[in-house]
């Protein structure tokens, strides 16, 4: 089986549902990051062979749809998404959270009002930040 997904949920993942022969529905969810080699199987849940009453297993792979263009600040928030350094996935870290609210800001937002957000995130990045040794 052949799945077609976009490149957001290649990296975030998402819920096949499929429609089994036998009238079931099977809705498989996909944690991983797919890559264009990536294929999931889905052990018992193939087609049937009569002769010995087992199923086989069922194999989806994937075809992911890249985007033509992207946006400047689509392109801006990968670099800063996939660029992240490891101190910033902590849950705790104020600079993640601050990541994230910046990352919610309206689309139609003025620059200034983007510029004025971003200055206010940078002093308190600042001043969360450990003062160095003494």
């Amino acid at each position: 089986m052949k799945q077609e997904v976009s490149l957001c949920d290649s990296l975030t993942g998402f819920v096949i549902p499929i429609q089994m022969p036998d009238g079931r529905k099977l809705n498989v969810a996909i944690e991983e990051v797919i890559d264009p080699s990536f294929c999931k199987i889905i052990k018992g849940e193939g087609l049937l062979d009569k002769e010995r009453n087992i199923r086989g297993d069922l194999i989806i792979t994937f075809h992911i749809h890249f985007p033509k263009k992207l946006l400047p600040i689509q392109r801006d928030l990968l670099q800063l998404a996939l660029r992240l350094p490891q101190e910033l996935t902590n849950a705790n870290n104020i600079q993640t959270r601050l990541l994230s609210t910046a990352m919610k800001l309206p689309p139609n937002l003025a620059e200034t009002e983007r510029q004025k957000v971003e200055a206010v995130n940078n002093l308190l990045v600042k001043r969360d930040e450990q003062p160095p040794p003494e």
